[in-house]
């Protein structure tokens, strides 16, 4: 209720939709609110990370939203000052993809929170064939950069048909 509320109120929510791969339905709250960006993990070749959580969400809306990098990430270590190595989950892909979305964001500050989420999805690897697994793809910063006009958005339209109705509520 929270991520859904801050979205509400122009916050660009990131969430790692989690590690409980590979099986549907295992994503959790908050990744499963209506208006914030869920995010997935993919290997550097661009296959689905076995841990990584997948849709549908309770009430039948597809997620994640994106994905990115989120197996074998080159991290900082905290086994010592200076050292480096690397960590795997849903909690590395996503904070690239809020780095990528605050970048979106900084290029067209014209744009609500609920622009630069769609520009995310339809410039993803996967936008044309989305599914509960990836999403609408794998984040593409530059392509998203390079959108000339925002899609339009209108509060309140969870089905994205441009209208706010009844039928908002059941997605």
């Amino acid at each position: 209720l929270g991520a859904l509320q801050a979205a509400r109120y122009g916050i660009l929510v990131c969430n790692s939709i989690g590690n409980g791969g590979p099986a549907a339905k295992t994503l959790g709250a908050p990744a499963d609110a209506d208006s914030i960006i869920s995010v997935g993990a993919v290997t550097s070749s661009g296959t689905l990370s076995n841990f990584s959580s997948k849709g549908p969400t309770a009430d039948g809306r597809m997620k994640p939203e994106v994905c990115a990098l989120g197996s074998a990430d080159y991290v900082a270590s905290s086994s010592s000052d200076g050292s480096y190595g690397y960590g795997s989950g849903t909690s590395f892909s996503c904070p690239l993809t809020a780095g990528a979305a605050a970048v979106i964001w900084s290029a067209h500050p014209d744009w609500t929170n609920m622009q630069v989420r769609q520009v995310m999805m339809t410039t993803a690897s996967r936008a044309s064939n989305p599914d509960n697994s990836y999403g609408w793809g794998i984040a593409n910063t530059w392509a998203a950069l390079h959108v000339s006009f925002a899609p339009s958005y209108v509060h309140g339209d969870a089905n994205h048909d441009g209208t706010v109705d009844v039928s908002d509520a059941v997605h």
